[in-house]
């Protein structure tokens, strides 16, 4: 057997018994923790040092070498003849494969094991059923959170948000000075890139997209300046093997709010806000009894600074929106993409069940009660 197909045969097996041992927790968990980190700060440290994000281009061109080898297949039909046509044929298909395994492997080792190691929802096994008291309360306790948040934030002549520039490396620490209680988090973060395909991600409802291959993290170009801090925490939460989605918001929130920086606090608060009024309004318009109605009535409410700073980082959005979004784009793919995303919301939600996005409801139930609640 020629060397090839020995190698292709090795990393295939491989790729394969990693794929089924990772679902052994313990083995799972081990790897997160002796050896995830060396791959993603080694593989990271590579790529930061392009400007650009090579995840995404090498996800470009695995589509263009995809449709090139079905075409080369179609066309083989009409030249099977030719001995040089095969030829190549066979070459590509080879060297087609073996990219195809290395990525497989680079996939498995940097996000297929670490997301089966056991989760923070799982460690934190919020026990309590807590009930719309809880939540209203927790709600409460957020407004005034977010009151005094915009009270402490920098701010110039005019009352304008004065925005730390330095936000990356606060956001690093503030993701550090966690790391006592998670400690992947310590160590080396890579510069966060700007995603080429940011229109399309905007269209979808996605800010960001972490690259396993390649360990790079990404971000939409219509980032607000009050959602850059817990959207990049996001996004290195994943880098440093936080897979699960309620797992990395609910560690970007908590660091964040419990760091020393206004700014970071102020874009946590709102964020945790966002995910508790949802489930807070949905419960509500589905119980119309009186008790609840009258907790609502009660609720205290955003003062008028935070209501300005509201408006502004919406016309912030608009503004960055309408300057540079690709307006021919918009008119073709827009809803499409919004499509495609929705089905992946929803396939996401059926797989990951509390361990999705909406569990960190739960998490941060769990965590603030004694001091909201």
């Amino acid at each position: 057997m020629k060397k090839y197909w020995k190698f292709i045969i090795f990393l295939g097996s491989l790729i394969l018994f990693l794929n089924i041992i990772s679902l052994w927790k313990p083995f799972a968990n081990a790897y997160l923790e002796y050896v995830y980190p060396y791959l993603a700060d080694g593989l990271g440290k590579l790529t930061s040092c392009l400007s650009f994000p090579l995840g995404e281009i090498l996800m470009y061109l695995g589509i263009l070498l995809l449709f090139l080898a079905v075409l080369l297949l179609v066309i083989l039909l009409f030249k099977r003849k030719s001995a040089a046509y095969r030829g190549f044929c066979k070459f590509y298909y080879k060297l087609f494969l073996f990219a195809l395994l290395v990525l497989l492997f680079l996939y498995t080792t940097n996000w297929v094991i670490p997301f089966h190691a056991t989760s923070i929802y799982q460690q934190i096994s919020p026990s309590c059923d807590y009930d719309f008291n809880d939540l209203a309360q927790l709600r409460a306790w957020l407004i005034s959170q977010i009151n005094e948040s915009a009270n402490a934030i920098s701010r110039d002549s005019s009352g304008n948000i004065i925005y730390d520039e330095n936000v990356d490396q606060l956001t690093y620490e503030a993701l550090r000075d966690f790391s006592n209680d998670y400690p992947n988090l310590s160590g080396y973060y890579p510069k966060i890139k700007v995603a080429l395909c940011s229109d399309f991600l905007d269209w979808m409802g996605i800010g960001g997209y972490t690259y396993p291959f390649t360990m790079e993290a990404t971000i939409s170009f219509y980032t607000t300046r009050m959602y850059y801090p817990t959207l990049l925490a996001h996004e290195m939460s994943h880098h440093k093997g936080y897979y699960q989605e309620c797992d990395a918001n609910f560690i970007s929130y908590i660091a964040l709010a419990e760091s020393d920086s206004p700014y970071l606090n102020y874009s946590a608060y709102l964020e945790i806000y966002a995910w508790i009024d949802n489930t807070y309004m949905e419960f509500l318009s589905s119980h119309q009894e009186e008790e609840y109605l009258t907790i609502h009535e009660n609720m205290p409410s955003f003062s008028e600074q935070v209501m300005k700073d509201s408006e502004d980082i919406a016309k912030e959005y608009q503004e960055l929106y309408e300057s540079n979004v690709n307006q021919k784009m918009e008119s073709m793919a827009a809803d499409a993409a919004a499509d495609v995303a929705r089905v992946g919301w929803e396939t996401q939600d059926q797989i990951l069940d509390e361990l999705n996005y909406d569990g960190v409801v739960a998490m941060l139930l769990d965590y603030y009660q004694g001091t909201a609640f």
